[in-house]
């Protein structure tokens, strides 16, 4: 049973009393992937990255913030092929490229 409302709810709660762990971070931002929401999961697993550079938690962090940018990569690659991708995901796409981007030069 996919309960992720109330998984959400314990991880803000979690969060509001520490945060300082980037497990929870972490996991939210797990909660956010499984969700579609983009955006909210990758700045979840930043987070979580800055709260636990070189801790025990960084290489689940890196798998899931990899993991999401594999997700990216393929709608990147299917945008200007099918002209299924909704409005919603056509709009994150843009504003990640042009907000989020790791290593592209911004426009200015």
């Amino acid at each position: 049973m996919k309960r992720y409302e109330e998984a959400l709810a314990d991880f803000n709660q979690a969060i509001g009393i520490d945060a300082s762990r980037s497990g929870y971070f972490l996991e939210r931002g797990r909660v956010f992937l499984r969700q579609e929401k983009n955006d909210l999961a990758i700045t979840d697993f930043n987070q979580a990255l800055m709260l636990d550079a070189d801790g025990p938690d960084c290489a689940l962090i890196h798998n899931d913030r990899g993991t999401f940018y594999f997700i990216f990569a393929r709608l990147f690659v299917n945008f200007n092929v099918k002209s299924s991708i909704n409005l919603h995901k056509k709009h994150f796409l843009f504003n990640f490229v042009t907000k989020n981007s790791v290593g592209v030069p911004s426009q200015g």
